[in-house]
């Protein structure tokens, strides 16, 4: 079975620096302290030859969605403390990704899952367009599987995924000062955007947040640019 694996090297120099490592052909994605590279690889021979695998980054299957739910709900847990500070209630849950929406990223190819050795999601990330952006809409992993590095690799495939297919921008909504919300995609080249600098389908995005009962003053929209325009893919 091939599969997609990400791997990352950290940048030691200075910001403009970028680790001259290429894969398949392709160059890096620059994420600030990261650069991520896509490498295609065969999963199965690992365990033909006894080693154990490492967990890895593939576009989501129909079979994984099942269990992907279940992994957004454990990561919510991480919140249990600060609900009455981020504005967390019942009507978050009731607002967990439904299936539905789980299936049409699907078939837009826009889902990817980090998976186990035993090939089992341990977490997602789920992106859609939001006026010419690709938006990352959900990225999840299962608490017993964090600060491993499946965050950074599940953020950085979809970088790479957007500007492959010619998106010049990644945004995303998330929580101001929360560790692994706003500083977490801060240090990986995202910048908070201004009110001043929101498109109307960010706006709305906000609305919805709002109706949802989310404290919108601890709300960020964030932005990363590809350089696919540069690119000219």
């Amino acid at each position: 079975m091939t599969c997609i694996r990400l791997l990352s090297w950290i940048r030691l120099a200075r910001p403009d620096w970028l680790t001259p490592v290429l894969a398949c052909g392709r160059e890096p994605v620059s994420i600030t302290g990261v650069t991520a590279v896509v490498n295609v690889c065969a999963a199965s021979s690992d365990k033909r030859n006894g080693m154990k695998q490492e967990p890895t980054i593939r576009p989501a299957r129909q079979e994984d969605i099942p269990h992907l739910p279940a992994v957004e709900l454990a990561a919510s847990s991480l919140y249990a403390d600060r609900l009455e500070e981020l504005g967390l209630g019942p009507l978050t849950l009731e607002s967990m990704t439904q299936t539905d929406a789980f299936e049409l990223a699907l078939r837009m190819r826009m889902l990817w899952v980090a998976v186990d050795s035993d090939d089992r999601p341990i977490g997602f990330a789920l992106a859609r367009e939001v006026d010419g952006a690709a938006h990352l809409e959900e990225l999840d992993v299962l608490p017993s599987h964090g600060r491993k590095g499946l965050g950074s690799a599940l953020l950085a495939r979809v970088c790479v995924w957007a500007r492959e297919n010619g998106y010049g921008a990644v945004t995303l909504s998330t929580f101001r000062d929360v560790p692994w919300n706003e500083p977490f995609y801060a240090r990986r080249g995202f910048r908070t955007l201004r009110r001043e600098e929101l498109s109307a389908g960010l706006v709305h995005l906000l609305d919805i947040e709002r109706a949802r009962g989310l404290r919108m003053d601890r709300r960020v929209l964030m932005r990363f640019e590809t350089g696919a325009d540069r690119l000219g893919t």
